[in-house]
């Protein structure tokens, strides 16, 4: 983090007093901060994560056969801050019943859903929306699926669909975060 100087949002409780005399008295005063972090001035922004494509056998199989190696699927991202970062993911369709997977720390985020090619869908893990075209679809999220961040230092984050014609993609945005109250 560069900079001496943050912002950080706190408010104060009702304090508590006890009079102990006409001129003295002990008291205690509580700040409530409902972020305590201080986050990165830069925004980080993840290369495009593309569902594997390749791979595969072909038939009829010569023996021994070997495998065509697959393409895509999976980065590394680095979360240089000190606690979890809750990113916000963009996919864009085509794509067919997304998992997008924290191989790190083993959370992943499926989708019942088809995203049409070229439309956007944002994930905000951070507040727990999956929003297209102003409209929630919440209800895409299935019940196995976890809200998940990103770890401290490296995590593997990773993009797989149901259907291997799929052509789109997912951009991952943070602020890292460092414990600032």
């Amino acid at each position: 983090m560069a900079g001496d100087s943050y912002i950080v949002d706190i408010y104060f409780d009702k304090p508590l007093m006890n009079m102990e005399s006409p001129i003295h008295a002990t008291y205690q005063v509580t700040g409530v901060c409902a972020d305590p972090f201080i986050f990165g001035a830069s925004t980080v922004t993840s290369a495009q994560i593309r569902p594997p494509s390749g791979g595969g056998y072909a038939v009829p199989m010569i023996v021994p056969y070997i495998s065509d190696a697959s393409v895509g699927g999976s980065i590394t991202l680095t979360n240089d801050g000190t606690e979890t970062a809750m990113p916000v993911i963009t996919l864009t369709g085509l794509l067919t019943q997304p998992v997008l997977s924290n191989q790190t720390t083993g959370k992943r985020l499926e989708l019942n859903y088809v995203l049409p090619e070229g439309e956007p869908l944002t994930i905000d893990m951070e507040n727990q929306l999956i929003i297209r075209s102003g409209a929630s679809q919440i209800g895409a999220k299935t019940i196995a699926s976890d809200w998940w961040g990103l770890a401290p230092g490296p995590n593997a984050i990773s993009l797989t669909t149901m259907s291997s014609s799929d052509t789109g993609y997912a951009l991952l945005t943070f602020n890292p975060p460092y414990m600032g109250v």
